[in-house]
């Protein structure tokens, strides 16, 4: 999935995938920093099943399986 590095559809999405069946990619997500800086983190707080990986310095992705631990 692809946010064109805007936080609202990047959080939305991220969102949205806690929903969805098997794993989702979300890419473009350091966009929500500028906004939320902890989103990730927060959202793994409340129980959401994702992880952050950087694959280059300025490229990030948000991985999870759809539903909540």
């Amino acid at each position: 999935l692809e946010s064109y590095h805007d936080h609202r559809i990047a959080m939305s999405l991220s969102v949205a995938a806690l929903g969805a069946e098997g794993e989702s990619t979300i890419h473009g997500v350091e966009c929500t920093h500028k906004t939320y800086p902890t989103f990730a983190q927060d959202l793994q707080k409340l129980g959401a099943n994702i992880k952050v990986e950087s694959w280059i310095s300025s490229y990030l992705e948000l991985k999870g399986v759809g539903k909540p631990l």
